[in-house]
């Protein structure tokens, strides 16, 4: 995008972790918690400096329908997880602005569906303007959830959690394969090339074996 076509009413449209990005792709530093309109003033400096200034925009006084009704998630405190591969997965979350200093997920581990504590877990701090995170799923782990904690006055309290998500596992046919072994695979998994990717993986790593 060509930072000299920015309008200052653009920029107040897009949110504070947004503007941080689009001071990065410019090579705009901006130190960490630096008020939103200071952030807005540098990109409006540096459009001015290639040339064109924001009195140049011509800005369209077009009416914009406003919904009546907010959606039921804004401004909850809310964390969902998807499953990428059975080793990863994709969490995001969003919280409501202040009250907090420190926010934390914790990956919850089981074997059933039904058990109430989990067997494993870790925690994962999460950094300042961050909403987004890929989380490791330790092997022969069933199923899992995300949970999302804030900290007020030094203590964590959960502010919200994912359901159990099934974790799906190879079959019986790849976790006791062997080398050399002949195995007749369904016609559907053969569509898939395992054959072939079983045989380069032998060929390329039998030391290993």
């Amino acid at each position: 995008m060509d930072i000299s076509k920015f309008s200052r009413q653009y920029l107040e449209s897009l949110s504070t972790s947004d503007l941080m990005e689009l001071s990065n792709d410019f090579g705009i530093d901006i130190p960490e918690n630096l008020d939103r309109n200071f952030i807005i003033g540098e990109l409006l400096e540096v459009s001015e400096e290639e040339g064109i200034s924001e009195d140049n925009f011509n800005i369209s006084d077009q009416t914009i329908d406003i919904p009546q009704k907010l959606p039921e998630s804004y401004g909850k405190n809310m964390v969902r997880a998807i499953l990428h591969n059975p080793a990863w997965a994709f969490v995001f979350w969003e919280v409501r602005k202040g009250g907090h200093d420190k926010l934390l997920l914790r990956a919850n581990f089981f074997q059933k569906k039904e058990d109430e504590k989990s067997d494993d877990y870790y925690d994962i701090e999460i950094k300042s303007m961050c909403s987004s995170q890929y989380i490791m799923i330790p092997p022969e782990k069933k199923y899992f959830c995300i949970e999302l904690y804030a900290r007020k006055d030094g203590v964590f309290e959960k502010i919200d959690s994912t359901e159990k998500i099934s974790i799906p596992t190879e079959g019986n046919e790849i976790k006791n394969i062997q080398p050399g072994q002949k195995t007749d695979f369904p016609p559907l998994v053969k569509l898939s090339g395992i054959e072939e990717l079983l045989s380069s993986h032998y060929r390329e790593h039998r030391q290993a074996f």
